[in-house]
């Protein structure tokens, strides 16, 4: 196994364990459109409570930055920073009326993930869903540059076979204070 592939399942371990979340998140260098181009949409901001489809719970905190760039952080149940807690970056894409988002997680030592997670938002009232691509679907489209990952987005958006079912985390919105 390659040190690049051990660090990449290391990491996905780590979001597991870490965060419940975006366990299994597929990631790649290239996004959707260039994160100079996002736009915050302030419907996605707040406190969310998130449950995964195994039923495991975390806490989600999405903060706007700068209008175009956004902040996550994630809580695993009653675990404590640093261990049940996760920070990240990220923006939204939207393609073909759908909204994606493009996270980077932010590390402890400083430095910043290379890889964009990339997954699917369905946003309706107080109810958050979010849909992990499929890792090994996309793997198979051998994506190699921004333009092609677009491509593979729009010609597949409704195939559920692009996202993976046992990924998916359903967020309810909390009241604020």
């Amino acid at each position: 196994m390659s040190i690049a592939r051990f660090s990449r399942l290391l990491l996905t371990v780590s979001f597991a364990a870490l965060l419940l979340l975006f366990a299994g998140c597929w990631g790649s260098k290239f996004t959707l459109i260039n994160a100079d181009q996002a736009k915050v949409d302030r419907a996605y901001l707040g406190n969310w409570n998130a449950v995964n489809s195994k039923g495991e719970s975390s806490s989600l905190i999405i903060r706007n930055i700068d209008d175009k760039m956004f902040y996550v952080e994630t809580k695993e149940g009653a675990k404590q920073y640093p261990e049940g807690i996760s920070r990240y970056v990220g923006f939204l894409a939207p393609v073909k009326g759908a909204t994606f988002a493009h996270l980077r997680q932010l590390q402890d030592d400083g430095n910043v993930q290379e890889d964009w997670l990339a997954m699917k938002l369905e946003l309706s009232g107080d109810k958050l869903v979010i849909r992990q691509l499929k890792e090994e679907y996309m793997k198979e489209k051998n994506i190699t540059s921004a333009q092609q990952l677009r491509k593979v987005i729009e010609q597949n958006i409704d195939d559920s076979a692009m996202y993976d079912k046992d990924e998916v985390v359903t967020a309810t919105r909390l009241a604020a204070n």
